[in-house]
């Protein structure tokens, strides 16, 4: 099952990112307020990681309903386990994706170059994801634990939702026509 569970999350992560660049590259190009629209999907990550307690709760009891009067090695638990994994994973890995083209949308309509934007952007999310990954595992989690963990990460995404926003609501309105794709 372990095996089962890290292919359910994998397969999930990059689907959910994939899918979220494809429609976040296409929401950004058709609106011309892609840092509003980066702060909502920061704030939907946020409220999801502090729903994800209750979420997780929801599912467990959800599986247990289903399987019950299974035997436990029947091939149906193991197809119910990953599409409830992949459920509670699909969106925030969606709102995940979308994030970058729409971030690189709304540099490109304030700079000349689009290829540099795109650059610094992905370079910045690779380092950024590195150490989150590595900070998380060997320091964060041992010293706060898994719910402190959780908690502190919802904040840190609700605290990038409002400076996005606020910094939306002080910048002049970015340019309206359509951008070339970006994703």
């Amino acid at each position: 099952s372990t095996a089962t569970a890290t292919y359910t999350v994998l397969a999930t992560y990059m689907g959910g990112m994939a899918l979220g660049a494809w429609l976040g590259g296409r929401l950004a190009a058709q609106r011309a307020d892609a840092l509003k629209l980066y702060a909502y999907c920061e704030l939907g990550i946020g409220a999801y990681c502090l729903a994800t307690p209750w979420i997780f709760q929801a599912i467990q009891a959800l599986y247990v309903a289903l399987a019950a009067g299974s035997p436990a090695d029947a091939q149906g638990l193991t197809v119910l386990r990953v599409l409830l994994g992949a459920a509670a994973l699909s969106v925030p890995t969606v709102l995940m994706g979308m994030t970058l083209p729409i971030l690189a949308r709304f540099f490109q309509s304030r700079s000349a170059s689009l290829g540099t934007s795109v650059a610094l952007l992905y370079g910045t999310n690779t380092v950024g994801a590195t150490l989150g990954a590595l900070l998380a595992g060997y320091l964060v989690i041992p010293a706060l634990g898994m719910f402190k963990t959780t908690l502190s990460t919802a904040l840190l995404n609700l605290v990038v939702a409002a400076l996005a926003l606020r910094l939306f609501q002080k910048l002049p309105p970015e340019a309206s026509a359509p951008a070339a794709s970006i994703a």
